[in-house]
């Protein structure tokens, strides 16, 4: 996309403008707005409640913690970090990089643009609407759900890290550990194999608003994703080591099945 060109040479120049300087902390343990024509080295804001408007403006660092709160609606940051609890809502400007931990949120809207999100912990990314991202990087624990936007590459990593996908345009999932969950969520949806490994393949169908599904899946993703025609009641985000059957539970369906291979061996002697 020509919109990821532009984002990246976007942060690079914000990187470059701002890094050489000497990074002034500016604390906010109340709330505040940053506005057009200010100019941030490094910012933190923390404090539960604690309510940040970004309305304008450049900051190099933003940092989010103890449960506050971050509206961003114009203006250009270099680097966002989000962690224990903080919520990031953005619904215009640019975002260079996102990096969320803990369980931290970030929730992108309207027409803002984001070069790359680094997602771990148990932290959520929420894209819709027209947001703009190059790249989503998913790992750990972390969940990613893609309701609408546009969005170039995801990638799902180590751990065991949740994305669904239910509306917008993505140009290709990919990964390199095999790890994850993938769930696409459209109307006659399917999802085709490449070649004979069965590891590549595109899903194809139409959203529930009616547009076009069509997603490439990279090496590895094919055996990741499932598609369905309705949003999942729950998902299983810490399977017991006794869940023979996969269902996310031990129960008389687990038990059944132990009890039926019960003393028997594999062995050779």
């Amino acid at each position: 996309m020509k919109f990821n060109v532009i984002l990246f040479a976007v942060g690079m120049i914000l990187t470059v403008g701002v890094a050489g300087q000497a990074q002034d902390v500016t604390i906010f343990d109340s709330n505040a707005t940053i506005s057009e024509g200010d100019v941030y080295s490094m910012v933190v804001v923390k404090g539960e409640g604690t309510v940040l408007e970004v309305t304008g403006g450049q900051i190099y660092k933003l940092i989010a913690m103890n449960g506050s709160i971050v509206d961003v609606s114009g203006g250009s940051i270099s680097v966002l970090e989000s962690y224990d609890m903080s919520v990031t809502n953005a619904v215009a400007g640019i975002i260079a990089s996102v990096a969320t931990y803990g369980d931290s949120e970030v929730v992108l809207a309207g027409e803002v643009g984001v070069h790359e999100i680094y997602c771990t912990g148990t932290s959520k990314v929420r894209v819709s609407e027209a947001a703009v991202v190059s790249q989503i990087s998913v790992k750990a624990n972390s969940e990613v759900y893609i309701l609408g936007g546009a969005v170039d590459t995801l990638y799902s990593g180590l751990g065991d890290p949740y994305i669904e996908i239910s509306g917008g345009n993505i140009n290709g999932i990919a990964t390199a550990n095999y790890h994850g969950q993938i769930v696409v969520i459209g109307d006659n949806l399917s999802a085709t194999p490449y070649g004979g490994n069965y590891l590549t393949g595109e899903i194809t169908g139409n959203w529930k608003d009616g547009t076009v599904c069509n997603i490439p899946l990279g090496q590895g993703v094919y055996s990741l994703v499932t598609v369905s025609d309705s949003f999942p009641q729950s998902r299983c985000t810490d399977r017991p080591e006794s869940d023979i059957s996969g269902d996310c539970k031990v129960d008389m369906v687990d038990l059944a099945k132990m009890a039926s291979e019960w003393l028997l061996e594999g062995t050779e002697r």
